[in-house]
């Protein structure tokens, strides 16, 4: 997810420097078709991916597309460096936070139906046992919710979130579970904190925002992602992690644990713990017709659309090169990602990886997030 905290000194404490060892390595069946790239600068963008894995970078998966420079698609690195299994473009990965933008267009889309507004306030909505012990629920309205200026703490800032995760590696870890860490911390950010930063970032948000799906339609969250989301827009390969089992096509997720260039292995983490904040796996080709039928008016209407980008309602705003983007960004344990849409460039810029990391400093993904920036400087 985009804000994923465990402090790094508790990797020993809890005596994961001493369990280091290696996960045997799952089979990964994945075939894709060759892919045309007509980007003017696809020599170039390969170069950068190239580059990236020489210096370190495991592995991950590229869309470009530029309405005046052409299309670049390509998978780059490993899905597995333990039996150097090379990643294909229909390679699987989490993509943490970038499910938030899905969970928003759900909640938009059932707004535009008529079944509640931007303006309702949840703790009003939702039952009282859902949402008992949060602070001040009864002021919070849905679009706050949507452009995290709630105040509700971010469950995964609470200490325990960390050992639940570290000490029983593969736990599932429930949406009650998390919004106990939420009732139990107590308090909410100050309004004025808020009006001074804009946005105080919380996953606790979209969860609170899963309970208005699942109230209003009476179906679970990934029920109503496939119903209104995936299977109209035929996306083949994107799941919610909830579902069991993984795909077969999920490459291996790696962390560089102490920022000192050595990358393991850490399936024996992935569990069952994200929901509507973090939960979707998928491709960058499935992730761009989600994105183009959003930014097209094909899921809300072009009124709606247009809150969603002035209010940022589940679509960030991030600088690059002086020129506004709108889109999101992930971090899971062991992956990243990045989805941006540039309206001055008419350039959209997809990039997934198999690397991630634990902590709020960067060093695991600075390859990446450097990579990011030196795609769309050529891109454009």
């Amino acid at each position: 997810m985009k804000k994923l905290i465990l402090i790094p000194i508790l990797l020993c404490m809890l005596n994961a420097c001493r369990t280091m060892q290696e996960a045997p390595a799952p089979t990964i069946n994945c075939t894709s078709e060759p892919v045309l790239n007509d980007h003017l600068a696809s020599a170039q963008l390969d170069s950068l991916l190239d580059a990236a894995v020489s210096d370190g970078l495991v592995g991950g998966s590229l869309l470009v597309q530029s309405a005046m420079n052409g299309t670049f698609n390509r998978a780059f690195g490993y899905a597995n460096l333990q039996t150097h299994q090379e990643t294909e473009l229909c390679q699987q990965y989490r993509v943490a936070s970038l499910t938030k933008m899905f969970t928003a267009t759900l909640t938009l889309m059932l707004v535009e139906e008529g079944h509640f507004e931007l303006a309702t306030r949840v703790g009003e909505y939702l039952d009282e046992a859902q949402v008992s012990g949060i602070q001040d629920i009864n002021e919070i309205t849905v679009e706050e919710l949507l452009n995290h200026t709630s105040g509700i703490p971010n469950y995964d800032d609470d200490v325990r979130f960390a050992p639940m995760i570290l000490n029983d590696p593969g736990r599932p870890i429930s949406l009650e579970q998390k919004l106990q860490l939420v009732r139990s911390k107590g308090g909410r950010v100050p309004k004025w904190v808020i009006k001074k930063f804009g946005q105080i970032y919380s996953n606790t948000n979209y969860l609170l925002l899963q309970l208005m799906i699942e109230k209003t339609t009476g179906k679970e969250y990934a029920a109503v992602l496939n119903e209104l989301i995936i299977e109209p827009l035929v996306l083949m390969n994107t799941v919610t992690s909830n579902e069991e089992p993984f795909p077969e096509n999920l490459a291996i997720g790696y962390v560089d644990f102490y920022g000192n260039g050595q990358i393991r292995a850490v399936q024996e983490w992935d569990a069952y713990r994200f929901d509507g904040e973090g939960s979707i796996i998928s491709t960058v080709n499935d992730l761009q017709t989600f994105f183009d039928a959003l930014l097209s008016g094909q899921l809300v209407s072009w009124e709606m659309l247009e809150q969603m980008k002035n209010k940022r309602l589940g679509l960030l705003q991030e600088e690059f090169e002086l020129e506004n983007a709108l889109g999101h960004d992930g971090i899971a344990i062991g992956y990243s990602a990045e989805m941006w849409y540039l309206p001055r460039s008419q350039l959209t810029v997809i990039l997934l990886s198999n690397q991630g990391r634990l902590v709020n400093e960067n060093w695991s993904v600075l390859k990446f997030e450097n990579l990011l920036r030196q795609v769309i400087e050529v891109a454009r």
